[in-house]
């Protein structure tokens, strides 16, 4: 490296400095000097190499954030196909049972302005938006004779369409991608008390997954018209909802519910699907 490059101060300044302060001259001032030059050619050489590394560093952390903005939009991409896909499958069960159509869609929605009203993150609202639509995937397993009859079904037929649960249960195991939907399609049917199905689970012991998706489920089957009845006054429901949270419902999960209907997070639900009040209600079998 060439010496003219070292600052000047090292031959004059501080040259003379080491000859007045320290008495430095000849040889001994000459090797002091050459060491200095050769400890600041290092030094140089060393902030050259870190700002390179420096450089360096910041390219590689773009890069890598392009990579991740690319991958994140791809997976992006693929989680709105398969909840594409999802709502496909919904749509066409529910062509099977024609009496509730679009109950899917009204049960996701009041399930999800519950979910909100738990504070739950958007990774566990957007299961549950799924879970919602694929809550009653086991009625493809259930007769059309069952499934669509115009009236109140036999205590025989009843036991069929309870069966609905668990063989959305065994359609959904295995499958990696909804695997964590099945608390809600396993579960949405039990009771608080200990008197639903599948499993006549009680209490907490039922995951909170089918305790949350009971009250909007209860709620549509409730407010829902059928051939053979009116569906009931959304505000008659909610009574219903209050009347049975601690026995049917958990009574948390029926508070939270509540505090929505309260703020106004489910008339518009009501609203865009055509339910009117002041419509006389009949217990109904199929729910």
């Amino acid at each position: 490296m060439d010496d003219r490059a070292e600052p000047t101060f090292v031959d004059k300044e501080l040259e003379k400095y080491l000859r007045e302060e320290f008495g430095y001259s000849g040889t001994q001032l000459a090797f002091f000097l050459r060491d200095l030059k050769i400890l600041l050619r290092r030094e140089k050489l060393k902030a050259s190499e870190l700002e390179k590394a420096y450089e360096q560093l910041i390219k590689y952390a773009e890069d890598l954030k392009k990579s991740f903005l690319n991958e994140q939009r791809q997976t992006e991409k693929l989680l709105q196909s398969q909840k594409s896909i999802v709502i496909i499958l919904a749509k066409a069960i529910e062509k099977r049972d024609y009496y509730t159509a679009g109950h899917t869609d009204r049960v996701t929605e009041y399930a999800i302005k519950t979910g909100e009203q738990l504070n739950w993150p958007k990774e566990r609202l957007a299961v549950l938006e799924l879970a919602g639509h694929l809550h009653d995937v086991g009625k493809i397993g259930v007769p059309d004779a069952v499934l669509n009859k115009p009236g109140k079904l036999t205590a025989e037929e009843f036991e069929m369409m309870k069966a609905h649960p668990e063989i959305g249960e065994q359609i959904i195991r295995g499958n990696d991608f909804l695997e964590s939907l099945l608390p809600y399609i396993l579960y949405h049917h039990e009771r608080y008390d200990g008197k639903g199905y599948p499993k006549g689970l009680a209490g907490e012991a039922i995951p909170i997954e089918g305790r949350l998706l009971a009250v909007s489920d209860a709620f549509d089957a409730m407010t829902s018209s059928r051939p053979y009845r009116k569906g009931m006054d959304p505000e008659a429901a909610i009574g219903e909802i209050k009347r049975c949270s601690g026995t049917q419902f958990d009574p948390k999960i029926a508070e939270v519910f509540l505090e929505a209907w309260d703020a106004g997070a489910l008339l518009p639900i009501l609203q865009k699907n055509g339910i009117q009040k002041g419509a006389e209600f009949v217990s109904d079998a199929h729910s």
